[in-house]
């Protein structure tokens, strides 16, 4: 017994020295070394060059280029309508009648008192040619002559009261007949036949211009000395004339895809809210504007100026500090301090002042990956079918405002912006 117990012990003792041998001899391994991780993938932009212009925007409210509420000039009954509410009429067009065989029969008794007043005109004519050969000879004495040739103006004078009447008549019963002004769409009828219209009075509808179009839109005084100041040094003439563009953007569409041009300034500022009243007028060939619609007025506030651009989503921020990251001829990340930047143009930003080179290579995607002094594996950003691009301004390059690329290669067009975008806090 006792000599198996021993033979037990020595069998675990071996077993114990054999699994301590190999853990010595697995620790003793050299350790693997780690694979290096590829550098991130970025994607690249050129900074463009371009003419634009400093705009301002403003809301801005549509309104009839004529507009003339129809009344009738004599008072009578209605007797018929001759259009359809909301129907385009033209010029003369008749609109509507009133029951005229009161004014017809008021023409006929003023054209009877013509005839009755030339009649007696006549006689007196003939009484005054004998009384003046009598006259003449001295056989009538002056009292006599000065009565009949008295009887003669008074003939006349009673002759041209019944022409007038007679115009009034003939202008009365015209007038029963109301006809368009203006070429325009009506509005619904006021007034159904068989109403009584009371002259210069009872309402019958609203006769609206809408070809063009009026868009009024309040200036803030900032704006008004920014452009007051322009004109003075030179840089921009403005004035009510037609000379001045506008664009006009709906409310359910981005971008402005109406054009006008500003037809009249105010001669002074509201106190009240402190704005200048202008009004621009506007070609409504799409009939979308209707008067009293609001739509986005861009005024521009300079002549045109070359700047430099890059796309909005290169622009990070780091502790307030405006930066894009660019790529150096190694490809290696910098940053560049932006300090003022301008308008937005499109998707491409104004640098009005910073630190980035024309030719540079900005990051445009990926940026969230890099730090300055990565490597990094840059592509060009691939290019975006045009359908998807910003709707064109009234800048000069295809997609709103840059098309003269200034780089060592050609600016590509907008991929998807990156999820996480080019924003980071801290350095």
């Amino acid at each position: 017994m006792r000599v198996q117990q021993i033979r037990c012990r020595v069998a675990a003792i071996f077993l114990l020295a054999q699994l301590a041998v190999a853990v010595v001899s697995g620790c003793s391994r050299p350790a693997s070394t780690p694979a290096e991780s590829p550098p991130p993938l970025v994607f690249f932009e050129y900074p463009v060059q371009d003419e634009v212009t400093d705009f301002e925007e403003f809301t801005g409210r549509a309104d009839a280029l004529q507009s003339v509420e129809l009344r009738s000039r004599v008072t009578g009954y209605l007797k018929a309508l001759h259009f359809t509410d909301g129907e385009v009429v033209k010029e003369g067009r008749l609109l509507f009648t009133i029951d005229d065989r009161l004014f017809k029969a008021e023409l006929n008794r003023a054209e009877a008192n013509v005839k009755l007043a030339q009649a007696h005109l006549a006689r007196v004519d003939r009484d005054f040619v004998r009384v003046e050969k009598l006259k003449n000879s001295g056989a009538l004495s002056g009292e006599e002559f000065d009565k009949v040739a008295g009887d003669k103006a008074e003939a006349e004078a009673a002759r041209n009261v019944a022409a007038a009447a007679r115009v009034t008549a003939q202008l009365n019963l015209d007038y029963t007949k109301i006809t368009a002004p203006i070429d325009g769409r009506m509005s619904r009828r006021y007034a159904d036949p068989g109403s009584l219209i009371k002259a210069d009075d009872t309402a019958l509808s609203m006769l609206l211009k809408v070809d063009k179009i009026h868009v009024y839109f309040d200036v803030d005084d900032r704006t008004y000395l920014s452009i007051r100041r322009a004109i003075g040094d030179g840089r921009m003439s403005f004035d009510g004339d037609g000379k001045t563009g506008v664009e006009i953007g709906l409310p359910d569409e981005e971008g402005y895809k109406l054009k006008g041009f500003v037809d009249f300034i105010d001669n002074k500022l509201d106190p009240g809210t402190g704005t200048l009243r202008l009004r621009a007028e506007v070609e409504n060939t799409s009939k979308l504007l209707s008067p009293g619609l609001f739509v986005r007025v861009k005024l521009p506030i300079s002549q045109k100026q070359k700047v430099m651009l890059v796309p909005e989503v290169s622009l990070g921020t780091n502790q307030g500090q405006k930066f894009v990251y660019a790529l150096n001829a190694d490809g290696v990340v910098v940053e560049r301090r932006v300090r003022k930047v301008g308008k937005q143009y499109g998707r491409y930003r104004v640098l009005l002042d910073a630190d980035v080179q024309p030719a540079e290579r900005i990051l445009v995607k990926g940026i969230q990956r890099v730090r300055e002094g990565s490597k990094t594996d840059a592509r060009p950003e691939p290019a975006v079918p045009s359908k998807s691009l910003a709707p064109a301004t009234n800048q000069g390059g295809p997609t709103g405002v840059p098309s003269k690329p200034t780089g060592s290669g050609t600016p590509t067009s907008p991929a998807a912006v990156d999820p996480a975008g080019p924003t980071r806090a801290g350095s």
